[in-house]
């Protein structure tokens, strides 16, 4: 049989381990001042830059309307949607337009008026009768 070689072992205590944080992991603290804590919540900047982008849109498409489509505009979609609405003398010209107005795009669509009136009673018929 062969002898098995001795290794000699050495008592190893927790507290010879050193536990600090080496020096390239430690993070270096930034210069200048601390960020300002902002004084308005999530909710209410959110609803104001709503705001802003309907007044947006208001100004360069023309009056909002929320309407239920069901194929009169198939560019625009189908449903409840809000589309912003110019009427002409003869032509009444749509624009969808979900979002931010410097980043989305605009989705145009166009009526002729005896179609867009037909429309709109119909909606008013569906908000009466749906009691929205």
């Amino acid at each position: 049989m062969g002898a098995q070689k001795y290794v000699p072992t050495i008592p190893i205590n927790m507290m010879d381990i050193s536990l600090e944080i080496p020096e390239f992991l430690v993070r270096k603290k930034k210069r200048g001042r601390p960020r300002k804590i902002h004084t308005l919540n999530h909710e209410e900047n959110s609803i104001r830059k709503y705001e802003e982008w309907d007044l947006i849109k208001r100004n360069k498409y023309g009056y909002p309307y929320t309407i239920y489509f069901n194929d009169e505009a198939p560019r625009i979609g189908s449903g409840l949607r809000k589309i912003y609405v110019k009427e002409g003398r003869k032509w009444v010209h749509l624009f969808y337009h979900p979002g931010d107005p410097n980043t989305t795009f605009v989705v145009r669509s166009r009526l002729r008026l005896l179609r867009w009136k037909i429309l709109k009673q119909s909606h008013e018929q569906y908000i009466e009768r749906n009691k929205i």
